[in-house]
């Protein structure tokens, strides 16, 4: 570790400390703040959530019948199955796993670029 990288560690311990003296001067603990962090990331995962979730039901219906040519009823019963996946993947976070093990198509949520990947098969 050369003297700039100890220097910049330093530099961030020390705000650290700082932030977290004014926190005990405040009464704020470290459970609070993990209990905000948590209410904040659920009220914008839900409020991001419900504006988007339409315009995938659009677009996947609108690419089932560019594609495959599926009539209307097969896609009313395709949106009614991507709807019980979503609700049970927001419980249980494991839609992307899954879609990965099943079809072998990986969705990063870490790349906004390029989210759906085809993987090739091992």
């Amino acid at each position: 570790m050369n003297r700039q990288m100890r220097r910049a560690k330093n530099r961030s311990k020390d705000k650290e400390r700082k932030a977290q003296a004014g926190y005990r001067k405040n009464g704020i603990t470290p459970e609070d703040l993990q209990k905000e962090y948590d209410r904040g990331f659920e009220r914008g995962f839900n409020e991001a959530g419900m504006e988007l979730l339409p315009d995938f039901y659009c677009g996947a219906a609108l690419a089932a019948q560019e594609l495959l040519g599926i009539g209307n009823e097969q896609c009313f019963e395709m949106l009614k199955l991507m709807e019980q996946k979503i609700e049970y993947a927001l419980c249980h976070h494991a839609l992307v796993e899954e879609t990965l093990r099943k079809i072998g198509i990986e969705v990063c949520r870490d790349n906004p670029i390029d989210q759906v990947r085809a993987v090739s098969a091992k």
